[in-house]
C-alpha cells in the first residue's frame, strides 16, 4: 500500500478517547466500513461475522504507529475498531451509521503475554433517533387558536424533523 492510499483511508477515521472521570461505556456514532457475513470461527461457533468501523482508539493509534515504523502500511491501515457479531445480535450493513459502545477490556500482548486494558467496542445498536417537531410548527399550532388565518400564520412550509 502506498502512502497516499494509506492517508486517504486513515483520514476518514475519527479517534475516540476517554478523559479522566468520563462515564463508561462511551457511546459514539460510527459508520460501518465493512461487514463480513461469511466469517466463521471454529473456536466460537455462534460467531456469524465481523464489523469494522471508521473509528480508532488510542490503542489502535499506537498499534498503527508501531506498524508504520516497521514499514507495514497495510497492517497500520487495518488498525481500527472492530466487533465480532454473534447469533441474535444486531448486524448492520456497510455504510450504516450505528451507535457504538466502547469500554475498557483486558487484552493480552501476543508477543510478550503482558495483560493490559484498552478501549474497545463492546456493543453496537441501531441509532436511537427521536421524532421531534419544528418549533415553528408548534408555535403555529398554538397561535392558530388565536389567529383567524386558516393557514400557516408565518407563511412558510410546515416541517417535521426526524
Amino acid at each position: 500500500m502506498d502512502k497516499e492510499l494509506f492517508a486517504k483511508i486513515i483520514g476518514k477515521r475519527q479517534v475516540v478517547s476517554v478523559v479522566e472521570g468520563e462515564q463508561l461505556p462511551k457511546i459514539v456514532r460510527a459508520k460501518v466500513t465493512y461487514d463480513n457475513r461469511d466469517y466463521r470461527n471454529p473456536k466460537r461457533p455462534t460467531q456469524i461475522g465481523i464489523l469494522n468501523f471508521n473509528i480508532m482508539t488510542d490503542y489502535h493509534i499506537n498499534q498503527a504507529h508501531r506498524y508504520i515504523q516497521e514499514g507495514e502500511l497495510q497492517l497500520a491501515a487495518n488498525c481500527q475498531c472492530t466487533k465480532s457479531v454473534f447469533e441474535g445480535e444486531y448486524f448492520p450493513t456497510k455504510g450504516t451509521y450505528v451507535d457504538v459502545s466502547l469500554d475498557y477490556v483486558e487484552i493480552t500482548d501476543n508477543d510478550t503475554g503482558e495483560i493490559s486494558q484498552a478501549l474497545m467496542v463492546v456493543g453496537v445498536q441501531a441509532p436511537q433517533v427521536s421524532k421531534t417537531e419544528s418549533a415553528l410548527n408548534k408555535l403555529n399550532s398554538l397561535l392558530k387558536g388565536v389567529d383567524e388565518v386558516e393557514n400557516n400564520i408565518f407563511g412558510v412550509k410546515n416541517t417535521t424533523v426526524y
